[in-house]
């Protein structure tokens, strides 16, 4: 799911659109390899499996889970001490 904070229209929402949905398919495959991920650990996953995600933000990541975990297709398994010394979700499959 795209956020359309910006207020996008026509063709270039459409193309965010898009690019939101591959984004959320390409993380639902990181959970698909199983085990427990954080979004920190999901981006720099991301990063060795493919260098096309090399420039994805980790806020970008981290929109993803939330719509995974909106949609139930997640859910939270606990918290964890995250890179930046805060806590952060730890998510699962299912």
């Amino acid at each position: 799911m795209f956020y359309n904070s910006t207020n996008e229209t026509g063709q270039t929402l459409k193309s965010y659109r898009k690019k939101a949905v591959k984004q959320d398919q390409a993380i639902l495959e990181v959970f698909k390899l199983g085990g427990e991920w954080t979004a920190e650990a999901i981006h720099a996953r991301l990063k060795l499996i493919d260098t096309k995600y090399l420039a994805v933000p980790l806020t970008s990541v981290r929109r993803s889970v939330n719509t995974l975990w909106n949609k139930n297709i997640i859910s939270k398994v606990g918290r964890t001490v995250g890179g930046f010394g805060r806590p952060v979700d730890v998510y699962k499959l299912g």
